[in-house]
């Protein structure tokens, strides 16, 4: 599929029952890449939350979500788990689903922007972590369509 300006204007202009739809059912990783790349996150986690539940979201999109949903917070801050908290169900799942492989396809390319004063610290803090985490996914790099949604 050719994703266009036009094409992800339209899909952000979708009611919210066609769009869930659209995500749930494509089987196409860079489309989600995209759409998880425009995506307002003053709306919530619900679009992100049909991304990565889609078995074809990419590992690199999945590290991207992290990223712009903030989930790093989690390595760096001391965080309690607080049951009434979107955020931090979404991250602590995201993180875990990382982790664990849930994310099998790894052909978009994330790199996280994290210094090098900020991977030794969690390397540090975190001698476990994954190194996806502090390194990334090397694969295509998709260059986002931005239109400001």
């Amino acid at each position: 599929m050719l994703i266009t300006e036009e094409l992800l204007y339209s899909i952000f202009n979708m009611e919210d029952d066609e769009l869930h739809d659209l995500i749930s059912n494509t089987n196409d990783s860079i489309l989600l890449h995209m759409i998880a790349g425009n995506y307002n996150w003053d709306n919530g986690f619900d679009i992100p939350q049909l991304i990565i539940k889609n078995k074809y979201c990419d590992l690199g999109t999945a590290l991207m979500i992290f990223e712009l949903a903030e989930g790093y917070m989690l390595f760096f801050d001391k965080l309690e788990s607080d049951d009434n908290d979107v955020w931090f169900k979404f991250a602590t799942e995201l993180k875990s689903n990382i982790e664990n492989g849930i994310y099998s396809k790894k052909s978009i390319q994330h790199i996280p922007e994290l210094s090098r004063a900020d991977k030794y610290k969690m390397k540090k803090i975190f001698p476990d972590i994954s190194d996806v985490f502090l390194d990334g996914v090397i694969g295509e790099n998709v260059q986002i369509i931005y239109i400001g949604t």
